[in-house]
């Protein structure tokens, strides 16, 4: 059973603490901020100042981690590096488009007409001019790297939506040495987070897409899209996960845990099944399910930047008596 959407009065401080995680794992900010105020309120001076820094810590690692999706970090990061580019050789580009350089002027973020002008000149501009130029081109990998610089690569393609351009990253990394630490997690990387089947050019545009309108809060739009993608490219593990993640804050819980479910039959590897399993456990409170799945995160990826915040969660959960 979901939370209410509205916190209710009379609660414990474990309970309230229960339903701040809760909310926390649905992105649903007010409710957890409420909810947290209400525990310490409710606890008074019963929880040492130790317990509510290292609470206070968690939530932010949470929100980090959780709340905060992947894309947007790598979007927010991209878009920082575009806009050095205005005086550029790039900037010029864009601002001979009269429509390009009208975005940049009132919007200043290249990706917010991704409504409008996805598949138009504003695309080509991003793939042709801007990613090439922040070291991430999408039509070849660049020779002569380090292989730290290839699988930092590997990770900023999946972040931004480009299965291929990852894989080919992650296969150069281990190309240069699979028994080195990169060698190692670039395998880990591969075989956990990137699609087991080849990705179309077509299925990778249109995820892209549905990223950017994401990104931009055009939830209704990017939401249509993931829909249909996963019709028309089933196989495609990708989409399932940036859909689950908007029916999660949309309170359509259930329908994520069968998209999640969906991934994890057709890839037992693809590590973001089993994370999205692991925060439905948390919103319906599963807590034997959720040690379950965590074990099984971590046969997969013991080093996972997600894993250890769940496991400090569960210590928590475990400390304070909240099971």
């Amino acid at each position: 059973m979901l939370p209410p959407k509205e916190v209710p009065d009379g609660l414990t401080a474990i309970e309230y603490q229960r339903l701040a995680i809760r909310y926390q794992m649905l992105k649903w900010p007010k409710q957890m901020a409420a909810s947290s105020r209400y525990s310490m309120a409710a606890a008074g001076d019963a929880v040492p100042e130790e317990t509510r820094r290292k609470v206070g810590a968690l939530m932010a690692a949470l929100e980090i981690t959780f709340t905060v999706n992947d894309a947007v970090n790598a979007v927010r990061g991209t878009v920082e590096e575009a806009v050095r580019l205005a005086g550029s050789e790039a900037g010029k580009v864009i601002d001979r488009n009269e429509t390009l350089a009208k975005a940049k002027r009132n919007v200043g973020n290249v990706f917010s007409l991704a409504n409008d002008l996805a598949n138009s000149a504003l695309h080509k501009v991003v793939e042709g001019v801007v990613l090439p130029r922040i070291g991430l081109p999408i039509d070849y990998l660049p020779e002569g790297l380090s292989q730290s610089d290839y699988l930092k690569m590997g990770a900023r393609y999946e972040q931004l939506g480009f299965a291929e351009q990852a894989r080919s990253a992650l296969e150069k990394t281990i190309s240069q040495g699979s028994d080195t630490m990169q060698g190692k997690r670039a395998k880990i990387r591969l075989r956990t987070r990137i699609p087991r089947e080849k990705v179309s050019d077509d299925a990778t545009r249109r995820y892209v897409d549905a990223l950017k309108l994401y990104i931009t809060q055009e939830i209704v739009d990017a939401k249509a899209k993931l829909e249909l993608l996963i019709r028309e490219y089933p196989d495609f593990e990708w989409p399932y996960i940036q859909l689950g993640h908007i029916l999660l804050t949309a309170g359509e819980v259930d329908r994520a845990l069968d998209l999640a479910a969906k991934v994890v039959r057709q890839n037992q590897n693809m590590i973001k099944g089993w994370l999205m399993l692991a925060t439905i456990d948390l919103i319906y409170w599963n807590i034997p399910k959720l040690e379950e799945h965590l074990q099984k995160i971590k046969t997969l990826d013991p080093e996972s930047p997600e894993l250890s915040t769940f496991e400090q969660l569960l210590e928590l959960i475990n400390q304070q008596g909240m099971r």
